[in-house]
């Protein structure tokens, strides 16, 4: 009962410490990609014709799902398979 008094006490009380914004809330300015990223870095006393050239990384190679799918196939059908199969209604016996 005292847990249940003390969920409701604090649940009533919560609105009493909601605080108001005191100015009108306005959307930030939006920043562009451009201004803040310039495509050719060039240093405070550097010559823009000796930018530094923008290097892209190598692409990967596309991958051929297929063929993989089926060369995973053609080495499970030549993975040694169990040759007896444990059975408990019937036991295996040694020979």
């Amino acid at each position: 009962m005292q847990k249940i008094m003390l969920i409701a006490f604090a649940l009533l009380t919560v609105p009493a410490f909601a605080q108001e914004p005191t100015k009108k809330i306005t959307p930030a300015e939006t920043v562009t990609v451009q201004a803040s990223h310039p495509i050719m870095n060039v240093a405070e006393t550097g010559d823009p014709s000796k930018a530094a050239p923008i290097i892209y990384p190598d692409p990967r190679p596309r991958m051929n799902l297929a063929e993989i799918a089926r060369q995973l196939r053609t080495e499970h059908l030549f993975i040694p398979k169990a040759t007896t199969v444990a059975n408990d209604e019937k036991p295996i016996k040694e020979q």
